[in-house]
Parts: C-alpha cells; structure tokens; sequence
C-alpha cells in the first residue's frame, strides 16, 4: 500500500495555481446557477435560449431585414388569397344552382340564392372578399341580404337548402331547426321532413315543429305542453309544439 501511494504521489501533478482556477471557475458557476434560478448543469441550455433571444431582438431592429420580411409575408398572403378566391368564385356558382333548385322544393317557387363576394379595400386574414347570401324568397322580391330580407320561416327554409346542398362537406355534428315548417303544409311539408332525414343520416338534426308530416319522419319525439298554474286552481294543459329527433 506504501509502495502504491509513493508512486501515485510521484505521477500527481500537483498545481496550486490550477487547483485555484478550477475552485475559482466551479463557484463561478454554481453562482450563476444561483442567480438565475437554475441547475448548473442546465446553464448551457440557458446560454443558448438567451443568445437566440438576442439575435431576435437585433434582428427586430434592422428596419431593411423587416420590411423584406413584410414584403415577403405580403406576397405568399396574396398568392394564397388569390387562390381561394377562385375556388370561391367556383364554389359560389355551384352553391347558388343547387340552393335555388332547393329553394323550389321549399314553397319558394321563383325564389334564388344567389352567393356574392365583396371585395375588399384592405387585406384580411379570411382573404380579399366578404361572402354575403342575397336571397329573393319570390320572383317579385327583389334580392337583398339573407338576414334582413327573409321571414322566420324563409330563413329557416334557405338555411335547410344551404345545409341539403352542402350536406357532403359540412361537419357540424349537431343541425336545430325551428320555425321551419312556418307557412307550409301538405307535399312541401313533407318534402321538408325528407330532407331533414336525409341530413340526419350523417348528423343530429333537432327540429321543433307543428305539423305531423314534418314529425313523422324523425326517429324520436318529445311532446312540449304549457300550462298555467294560479291561486285560484290549475288551467287545463295546452299541447305545444312537437320536437323531433333524428339521430
């Protein structure tokens, strides 16, 4: 063991100077791992995240490398709204044909839909127009916003052609109807029980109605009743509206 030591004590090259360096270098670090909260080891990940920052903020402040990167933005933005604007244009036609053709099936007779794009005077993130649904509800009617110009039921018609005609591509899990069986009777009725079923192969459709033809072609039922309750005793019960369900 002597013999072991004496020849290790010989190969130690022992150096006070750089003993001092490396204690010196080790509190160092162990300091700066105090300062910011984290382990030393983890200093090194730290220094990297920070000069990256820093290169964010230089680069933040170079005027000519941001307005390259503006005009950069501003390019690909316009070639990707251009080309959804076509698809628009492509799109609005085919919805207006099928939606009409709906419309008429719908105690609408005359009436259309007709999809317009707005274009706008600045650039927007759901690209370079509004869509707007003008809609005449009769030949008669001249077209105006879907909003403003159509009735309770007339709404709620046009809104049963616009999901009929996308019922492919819509993903909504989940349609409510109401007041759209206002006005009608008799084989419109009907029609309109059809096509709620049709929706509902592929989705929940909830439809609050009065008519039995629209009724009959739901796969569930909840009868809704009103009754008044007073002092002076019970009122006899109104029977409401009937809401169907398909599922």
């Amino acid at each position: 063991v002597a013999h072991s030591l004496r020849d290790y004590l010989r190969k130690l090259d022992v150096d006070p100077q750089e003993l001092a360096r490396v204690e010196e270098r080790l509190s160092a670090l162990h300091e700066a791992a105090r300062k910011f909260r984290v382990r030393p080891d983890e200093l090194p990940a730290l220094l990297a995240a920070t000069g990256e920052r820093l290169a964010q903020l230089a680069e933040a402040g170079d005027i000519a490398a941001l307005d390259q990167r503006v005009a950069a933005a501003k390019k690909a933005w316009r070639e990707l709204a251009e080309t959804l604007s076509r698809k628009r244009r492509a799109a609005a036609a085919e919805l207006t044909h099928r939606v009409t053709a709906a419309m008429q099936d719908l105690a609408m007779p005359g009436g259309k839909l007709t999809v317009r794009l707005e274009p706008l005077a600045e650039p927007a993130a759901h690209g370079l127009e509004n869509v707007e649904f003008d809609v005449a509800a009769h030949p008669a009617q001249p077209p105006g916003p879907l909003s403003k110009v159509a009735s309770g039921g007339e709404l709620s018609r046009v809104a049963l052609a616009i999901q009929v005609a996308t019922s492919e591509v819509g993903s909504v899990p989940t349609l409510v109807f109401d007041e759209v069986d206002t006005g009608i009777g008799g084989a419109v009725a009907a029609t309109v029980g059809r096509l709620l079923q049709s929706l509902a192969n592929a989705r929940q459709v909830l439809c609050v109605t009065h008519l039995p033809q629209v009724a009959a072609y739901s796969d569930h039922h909840y009868l809704v009743q009103k009754q008044d309750s007073r002092e002076t005793g019970r009122k006899k019960p109104r029977t409401g509206d009937s809401a169907g369900v398909s599922s």
